[in-house]
């Protein structure tokens, strides 16, 4: 996936950030989060993107790892390669080829 021209904040390669993250607009993950929750109207977790946490947003984008549940208040997309050890609550779940899920997912407009 391409990284959006705009980002409101940004958690880059080689970069650990611990704690509790919440964004008004995009979060682009490149490094690793550990924490409670990360939250924004939209995450991405990049190929080299690790979260260990869970993950709210309104759209939630996986490439990379996630060691946690995600909601995604509109949709979540999990792309090729992505690890998800988690559940994942959503109106709307695409996934692609290559995907490894560990976790129940709940199709709900309920979110």
């Amino acid at each position: 996936m391409m990284k959006p021209k705009k980002i409101d904040a940004l958690i880059g390669l080689g970069s650990i950030f611990e704690g509790f993250f919440q964004v008004n607009g995009i979060l682009w993950i490149e490094g690793t989060f550990k924490g409670q929750q990360v939250s924004a109207d939209q995450v991405y977790v990049a190929p080299e993107g690790e979260v260990y946490s869970e993950i709210k947003g309104g759209a939630v984008i996986v490439e990379g790892k996630v060691v946690g549940n995600i909601v995604g208040f509109n949709r979540v997309m999990l792309m090729p390669g992505s690890k998800i050890y988690g559940d994942i609550t959503t109106p709307e779940l695409i996934t692609q080829k290559g995907v490894i899920l560990e976790g129940k997912c709940t199709i709900t407009q309920n979110v």
